[in-house]
């Protein structure tokens, strides 16, 4: 029988991928109850990337404003490391809807 908390909880896990040319994504996925949401690795490395390179908002920043704040806070430089992690490793379905560039 499940408890509470392994129904409602998750748990923090680290992962890495390496790729063919040899660089490595480490990375944090909170792995929630099959119940509550079907784990996709991929698709959370892809919603990490476009929300850190500020190619696209998500719906966890109520504002425009919240989320460039977010980003300034963040840095250009690791704004550019997800960048070029969507764009040098072809990460994205083909009809994926997202902005190229965000100014800061």
């Amino acid at each position: 029988m499940l408890t509470k908390e392994d129904k409602y909880g998750y748990l923090k896990t680290f992962f890495e991928v390496k790729f063919e040319d040899g660089n490595i994504y480490k990375g944090r996925y909170d792995i929630r109850h099959f119940t509550r949401e079907k784990a996709d690795l991929k698709r959370h490395i892809i919603d990490s990337a476009l929300c850190y390179s500020g190619r696209k908002r998500p719906p966890s920043f109520e504002t425009e404003q919240e989320y460039k704040d977010y980003l300034n806070f963040f840095g250009k430089e690791e704004m550019q490391n997800y960048a070029m992690l969507l764009d040098e490793y072809d990460l994205l379905p083909q009809k994926e809807p997202i902005i190229r560039k965000r100014e800061l």
